[in-house]
C-alpha cells in the first residue's frame, strides 16, 4: 500500500507536470530552437561549470570531511556546524552578501574585483563555497558511522593513515558520491546566483519561456530536452559508481579513535577554519550591511518566515516518506522500484527548471 501510494505521488508531482506541459505546447515549433548553435554552447557552458563545481566540491569536502569527522582539529565540532549552516540558505543570498564583500561598493571591493565576482569565476567560486557543506556533512556521516573494526583490522597490518587512504575513505566514497550528483543538480538548475552575477545560464532560457514576458510553452518543451538528457547521464553515473553499494554506515555513530595531526595539528586548524571563514563571511557581511534594518525587518518579512518553515517542513517531511518507502522498495528489488527511483532522480535534475509554469498548468487541469 505504501509503495502504491509512494508510485502515485511520483506520479502526480514528476511525471504530470511533462504531461501538463506537453499539453500546453501541441505543436513542435519550439524543437527548431535545438538547431541554434548559441543554444547548444549555452548548455555546454552550463553542465561543463556545473561539472566544475562538483569536482571541486569534491575536492575540499572529503578531506575537510574527514579532517572534522576523525582527526583532533581544534573546534572541529564548531566548525562542522558553522561550515554546514550555509547549506540552510539560498545560494541567492550568499551571492548577495558576497558582492557587499567583494562589489565595487563592497568592505573589500574595488572594479577589479567586482569586475571577477560578475562572472564565471565569481559564479564557481560562489557555488563551490555555498555548495561544498553538502559533501563534507555526507563525508562526515559516513565516517563517524563506519564500524570501528574495521578500522582495528586494518591497523594490524597497515599504519593510520594509510587504512585512512585505503579502508575509511573508499568505504564513505558512496556517501561523498552522492553528495558529488546533489551539488551537481543543484548547480546545473541554479537560476537566482547567475542571474544575479549577469552570467548567462541554460535554466535562464528555459525560464523565459515559462515565467517571463516571452511565454512560449512550446520552446519551453523544447529546452527540457537537453536537460532531460542531462539528467539520463546523472541517472547512469549514479548507477555505475554508487550502483547498490550498502549505505549501512550513515546515521550510525559509534565512537573512534581520533587521528592525532602532531606537528601539523596547528596547520590543519588553520585552514579548516580558513575554508569555514570563507563560507560565512557572506553572511557576516549581510548582517554588518543590514545592522540598521533589524528593528523594522518585522514590517517586510510579514508571515513569510512562518510560511517558509511551514513549507519546508511540510516537504522534507514528505520527501522523507517516499525516500525511505522507494529506498526500502529498491533494496528488496521489489518489481518496478528502480524505475520509480530512476524518476524521482530525472525529476530532481530537470524538474528544478521546468516546475515553475508546470504547476500553474496543473492547477488548470485540476
Amino acid at each position: 500500500m505504501a509503495f502504491a501510494l509512494a508510485a502515485l505521488a511520483i506520479f502526480v508531482f514528476a511525471v504530470l507536470p511533462f504531461i501538463a506541459l506537453a499539453l500546453d505546447a501541441p505543436n513542435a515549433h519550439g524543437f527548431a530552437l535545438l538547431g541554434s548553435s548559441r543554444l547548444w554552447t549555452l548548455f555546454a557552458l552550463t553542465v561543463g561549470r556545473a561539472i566544475a563545481i562538483a569536482l571541486i566540491a569534491v575536492a575540499f569536502g572529503i578531506p575537510l570531511g574527514f579532517l572534522l569527522a576523525r582527526t583532533d582539529v581544534g573546534g572541529r565540532r564548531i566548525a562542522l556546524f558553522v561550515h554546514a549552516f550555509p547549506m540552510f540558505l539560498p545560494p541567492f543570498l550568499l551571492a548577495l552578501g558576497w558582492f557587499h564583500v567583494f562589489g565595487r561598493e563592497g568592505f573589500a571591493g574595488s572594479a577589479r574585483s567586482a569586475a571577477l565576482l560578475f562572472g564565471t569565476p565569481g559564479l564557481v567560486v560562489v557555488l563551490v563555497l555555498a555548495l561544498t557543506p553538502i559533501i563534507t556533512v555526507m563525508t562526515v556521516l559516513a565516517l563517524e558511522g563506519i564500524d570501528p573494526s574495521l578500522e582495528d583490522a586494518g591497523r594490524v597490518a597497515a599504519s593510520r593513515w594509510r587504512v585512512a587512504t585505503r579502508i575509511l575513505i573508499p568505504i564513505a566514497w558512496p556517501s561523498a558520491a552522492l553528495g558529488a550528483i546533489v551539488v551537481f543538480a543543484l548547480a546545473v538548475a541554479d537560476l537566482g546566483v547567475p542571474m544575479f552575477l549577469r552570467v548567462d545560464a541554460y535554466p535562464a532560457a528555459v525560464f523565459a519561456r515559462l515565467g517571463g514576458i516571452d511565454y512560449a510553452p512550446g520552446e519551453a518543451l523544447a529546452l527540457v530536452v537537453p536537460l532531460l538528457a542531462v539528467a539520463l547521464a546523472v541517472l547512469a553515473v549514479e548507477r555505475a559508481i554508487i550502483g547498490r553499494r550498502p549505505f549501512s554506515v550513515l546515521g550510525v555513530r559509534r565512537s573512534h579513535d581520533r587521528f592525532a595531526l602532531g606537528r601539523w595539528r596547528m596547520a590543519a586548524t588553520v585552514t579548516v577554519w580558513l575554508v569555514v571563514g570563507l563560507g560565512v563571511l557572506p553572511i557576516i557581511a549581510l548582517v554588518c550591511r543590514a545592522s540598521g534594518g533589524f528593528a523594522i525587518a518585522g514590517d517586510w518579512i510579514g508571515d513569510s518566515v512562518r510560511n517558509s518553515v511551514i513549507d519546508g517542513i511540510a516537504g522534507a517531511t514528505a520527501i522523507t516518506l517516499l525516500g525511505l518507502v522507494i529506498g526500502h522498495a529498491v533494496a528488496r528489488r521489489r518489481r518496478g522500484a528502480s524505475a520509480l527511483d530512476a524518476i524521482a532522480v530525472l525529476a530532481f535534475v530537470v524538474l528544478r527548471a521546468a516546475m515553475p509554469k508546470a504547476g500553474e498548468q496543473l492547477e488548470e487541469i485540476r
